[in-house]
């Protein structure tokens, strides 16, 4: 992960940015000084987590070494899954 601290504008650089990083194959970013956006519920913004195969790999369980025709048969499989939604006092 890569922490970006410089300011960045939500509109115009956060996109540009995550794009160049995916290309090159770079770290998944955590942007934390994301102009305009000082005081709102979203003052930092983690992007590309999912951003290549290996990644998706990795966040379904399965190995390095996973097949693609494999892959997306597991993510399939999970999709139909259905997580009950969980009601809480606040």
């Amino acid at each position: 992960m890569a922490r970006v601290k410089t300011k960045v504008d939500w509109d115009l650089e956060i996109g540009g940015i995550a794009r160049e990083v995916l290309d090159q194959g770079g770290p998944v970013l955590l942007f934390e000084n994301i102009n305009d956006h000082e005081e709102t519920l979203c003052t930092k913004l983690f992007m590309a987590s999912l951003g290549s195969f290996s990644r998706v790999v990795l966040m379904l369980g399965l190995s390095k070494g996973t097949p693609y025709k494999d892959l997306i048969k597991v993510w399939r499989e999970q999709i139909k899954k259905h997580v009950k939604p969980a009601i809480v006092s606040s």
